[in-house]
């Protein structure tokens, strides 16, 4: 949801806007790791005015007392400690569009900790690559019962601006669903560390234009006991609502067939159309332009193809918002083999010939007698 404010200060008005945070599309690492939430315990709504709640990650372990598999490693961001890593979760966005060198992403975040005493619990936030790849380490946040806890202490620096840089815990036993109840949940607190940051923003400058996903995580440390989280809130790249674009695979089609290309856009600010390519073999190309209705979804017919392997690509026009969908068309089914009515050769006929006058001569025989 997206609110817009106009607010005049000497004589100029301006337009600012607030948000709650949009999840759809985003991609859980574990079943109860991740989540949405309005205003709940320590963690109020972001200050952000028309904000109605954030996301969040969780080390949360299961009702019964049992804890999801322990963080895969190779998924921790670049030179963050693992050796005692356990359980944890990753949150990630769908793509979105950074239309140019240079510019902000920025957003809300909020660490909370029911660790302490040396059980170094820790979350973060990087940018990735359409590939996955680390562009980014955002920022890092570290259960600690002296130092800042953001940014974690022992952690890589963050590359993100910070504001304030640098945030001690407010200490207590944080209440906060997201928590959990089991193994140290919501409301507990071991030892000197536990408690929450509050809210903190991050502000980085995309080097490059093009297509990339906000990933947020939290693991616990030594121990599944004792619980941390991450909320996090208000993502916003150049000033606007992240732009994201959606492309329905066509499927597997039968030869010649015209597909339907369709999707949907997420926020596209001011475009109006989507943009398609289509390549297949022997060097085809097509291009087509769809026009996004109302809903901001679009759907539009193209040639009919030909069997073969073929890609098509939607750019949300004027920007890097794209997606990629790879399609086959199958050939069609070779002819059925007429039936035929079986005919006589050469030979045939010459046998047919020798009887038949064979049944003559016998005729005019019997006649002559």
């Amino acid at each position: 949801m997206k609110v817009k404010t106009l607010l005049a200060t000497a004589g100029l008005v301006f337009s600012v806007q607030s948000w709650a945070i949009e999840t759809t599309g985003w991609t859980c690492s574990n079943l109860i790791g991740c989540g949405t939430s309005t205003a709940d315990g320590v963690v109020t709504d972001a200050p952000v005015a028309g904000t109605t709640g954030y996301a969040w990650v969780s080390t949360q372990i299961n009702a019964d007392g049992s804890s999801p598999d322990d963080f895969d490693l190779t998924k921790l961001p670049t030179g963050v400690p693992n050796t005692e890593v356990r359980n944890g979760a990753t949150y990630t966005s769908p793509l979105f569009a950074v239309p140019a060198a240079g510019a902000p992403i920025s957003f809300q975040f909020n660490y909370v900790t029911s660790d302490g005493a040396g059980f170094s619990d820790f979350a973060w936030a990087r940018l990735l690559d359409g590939s996955g790849n680390e562009v980014a380490l955002l920022f890092t946040a570290r259960t600690d019962p002296v130092e800042s806890v953001v940014p974690g202490n022992g952690m890589p620096p963050p590359q993100a601006t910070l504001t304030p840089p640098s945030v001690p815990i407010i200490a207590g036993a944080p209440t906060w669903s997201p928590l959990g109840t089991a193994g140290g949940g919501t409301g507990s607190c071991y030892d000197a560390g536990c408690g929450y940051s509050g809210w903190v923003e991050a502000t980085y400058n995309v080097p490059a234009a093009g297509s990339y996903r906000l990933e947020i995580g939290v693991v616990n440390w030594s121990d599944n006991g004792q619980q941390s989280g991450l909320a996090v809130d208000g993502l916003l790249v150049a000033g606007q609502l992240p732009s994201s674009l959606a492309l329905t695979n066509p499927g597997t089609l039968p030869a010649f067939t015209k597909p339907v290309y369709s999707g949907s856009v997420a926020n596209p600010g001011t475009s109006t159309t989507v943009d398609l390519v289509v390549t297949g073999p022997n060097g085809y190309v097509e291009n087509i332009q769809a026009t996004l209705n109302p809903d901001n979804t679009y759907s539009i017919q193209g040639a009919g193809l030909p069997a073969g392997q073929y890609s098509v690509t939607a750019t949300l026009t004027g920007t890097s918002s794209t997606q990629t969908q790879d399609f086959t068309v199958t050939a069609p089914p070779p002819p059925t083999a007429p039936q035929t009515v079986p005919t006589i050769g050469g030979v045939g006929l010459l046998l047919l010939s020798g009887v038949v006058a064979g049944s003559m001569g016998l005729m005019r025989r019997r006649k002559s007698n």
